[in-house]
């Protein structure tokens, strides 16, 4: 499964970008509205680019680890230098 999201950092703030994702059944044996649990599945270390500069950027991700029967549920966390991160939620998909 190939996940791909934009996103724009005007202050060039962001260092790393963290993916996690959750999964469920699809057939109903787990419940859909529980709590999830997130595991960490990727990460990348940005470049840097000079703050001011208006950017909109592209990242993907390559899930090579689904199956059928479930979904998933991602989410990527947003880090600064500073190490302090932001959790966006990303996606569910069901396959």
């Amino acid at each position: 499964m190939i996940l791909s999201w934009d996103f724009y950092d005007k202050k060039a703030a962001i260092k790393n970008i963290f993916v996690e994702r959750s999964e469920i059944r699809t057939d109903g044996a787990e419940c859909k509205d529980c709590p999830q649990d997130y595991v960490r599945i990727g990460e990348s270390l940005l470049k840097t680019s000079l703050p001011g500069k208006e950017k909109i950027s592209r990242y993907s991700f390559h899930d090579k680890k689904v199956t059928r029967g479930m979904t998933y549920n991602y989410r990527l966390l947003l880090c600064d230098k500073r190490e302090i991160c932001q959790e966006k939620y990303g996606a569910q998909i069901s396959y």
